[in-house]
């Protein structure tokens, strides 16, 4: 990442920074990663040419619908993009190691170069916090389900337990258990399967 301008980073590639996280999770290879982005970049176009009325595309029509997701993409952006992914990984597993009643220390929580709340003097830095919960519906061998949710928390953290015990997620985990939830099951266990932090 050093020596990458960030302020000439394309759109497309900012809004698929998940698939540089998979990338990142799956540990690819480049070879493996650039057929990532090949495949996502049909996917995109595939969806854009069904909405407009083309089930069935050519494959010149494809590639022409793919093309402008990655337009811009050299080798330098996508080694930039695969580097912030991998710090983002890293500070994903350096929260997961803090013990819950610690505080999250600075190698523990992401901070993207397109992050500014932390950035403007005498306002508070502005948190992402991302749980993805395990929701298990009631009934003798009942497969799990997951979903994830994301909280916003303004000011100094206290500690991981605080945020996974805080009022907003609690308040989510009792809608799933009451089955108010937007998967309107009746489930009788929530539980915290994975979580992330992120200042924005």
């Amino acid at each position: 990442m050093p020596g990458y301008d960030w302020s000439q980073l394309p759109a497309t590639a900012r809004g698929a920074f998940g698939l540089f996280q998979r990338i990142a999770q799956e540990r690819q290879t480049t070879t493996e990663a650039w057929d990532s982005i090949r495949s996502w970049a049909d996917s995109q176009a595939l969806q854009d040419l069904r909405r407009a009325g083309n089930a069935f595309p050519s494959i010149d029509e494809l590639a022409a619908a793919s093309r402008p997701y990655t337009r811009g993409w050299g080798v330098h952006t996508v080694n930039a993009m695969r580097g912030l992914a991998g710090a983002w990984l890293r500070t994903k597993q350096a929260l997961q190691r803090i013990r819950p009643q610690e505080v999250p220390t600075g190698d523990s929580i992401f901070r993207p170069p397109w992050a500014t709340s932390s950035d403007i003097p005498g306002v508070e830095t502005t948190y992402r916090f991302r749980v993805k919960l395990r929701i298990t519906p009631p009934g003798e061998g009942a497969e799990p389900m997951y979903q994830w949710t994301t909280l916003f928390h303004t000011g100094p953290i206290t500690s991981v337990s605080d945020l996974l015990g805080g009022s907003l997620l609690q308040g989510m985990k009792d809608r799933y258990r009451m089955g108010g939830g937007p998967l309107n099951l009746n489930v009788n266990d929530v539980a915290v399967e994975d979580y992330e932090l992120e200042a924005m």
